[in-house]
């Protein structure tokens, strides 16, 4: 089943592709996909898709809105279930998909010729489309709560997150900053971006304001890699502008770095850095086949 930042991210690839382009039709290929009657599919075109969204896993494309939040527009909404998906094309066909053949439920031709399949692999088929005017009459969407991907995952620092060799997650001994670092890492887990890419770095990891350093590792299930002692050398850096490490490279602190860097991260990166090993791939591989992350 596409996850949260899956959903996310296919939400902000259709922000950058499908908003101001107008629907020039709907084929409707699957009858048991399409989930309502009223309005009819037939009613998108002409329509310009003037938003797209996330609310849980539901994607929602807002069409013919006057303007955002006015209530005037259809919502197309789509959960993808287990083994649904979203496939782009800059060209779509112009022939109507046969009826009952293949894995696609329901396709939307744009005005430049480009739109996209919903499409749903497997014979337990559980791919649903809403396309209504209250956005609250879609079952799942009137059930949902908080929404728990953190609005930090952009899909700029998922693609980061992408080429990125290893990435050093810093935090600090107090709750909220715990709390947040546990956020991501099971947001990372929740991706599947491997474990050994990760490390934890705890700053002022000597302060005294009761936390100890194995609550925290308990908290998080991770050890804490990097151990950075508390000294005003680092903020006064800061303050110049210049990292403890370039500034007084002799400093504890610049040495505790240094360290971590030399014997964590160097002997990594002397073979090239394979990007495919990530589970997330590019929304943007080719332009005809299948929109994925």
């Amino acid at each position: 089943m596409p996850e949260l930042p899956e959903v996310e991210a296919l939400a902000s690839f259709l922000r950058e592709r499908a908003v101001g382009r107008v629907v020039a039709r709907v084929d409707v290929v699957s009858i048991a996909v399409l989930k309502t009657y009223d309005p009819p599919a037939t009613a998108l075109g002409g329509l310009e898709v003037t938003s797209v969204a996330r609310h849980g896993k539901f994607l929602d494309l807002v069409l013919g809105e006057g303007s955002p939040g006015d209530g005037t527009g259809l919502h197309l909404v789509t959960h993808l279930a287990r083994a649904g998906w979203l496939q782009w094309r800059e060209e779509l066909p112009t022939a109507p998909p046969r009826m009952g053949k293949g894995p696609i439920g329901l396709r939307v031709h744009l005005d430049d010729g480009s739109g996209f399949d919903l499409t749903e692999a497997g014979t337990k088929k559980g791919l649903a489309v809403y396309l209504v005017r209250d956005l609250h009459t879609v079952p799942g969407v009137a059930r949902l709560g908080v929404d728990p991907l953190p609005p930090a995952f952009t899909e700029q620092v998922l693609a980061a997150f992408d080429r990125t060799d290893h990435f050093v997650l810093p935090a600090t001994l107090d709750v909220p900053s715990i709390k947040n670092l546990k956020l991501t890492l099971e947001t990372l887990d929740l991706l599947s971006y491997p474990r050994e890419r990760r490390h934890v770095a705890l700053n002022r990891s000597d302060a005294k304001v009761g936390l100890s350093i194995a609550d925290v590792e308990k908290t998080l299930q991770t050890r804490i890699e990097l151990h950075i002692p508390s000294h005003r050398a680092v903020p006064a850096s800061m303050n110049r502008g210049v990292p403890i490490a370039l500034d007084e490279p002799g400093h504890a602190v610049s040495r505790v770095i240094r360290t971590f860097a030399e014997t964590t991260l160097v002997p990594r990166t002397t073979t090239p850095p394979s990007h495919a090993r990530t589970r997330r791939i590019s929304l943007r591989r080719r332009p005809h086949t299948e929109v994925t992350t």
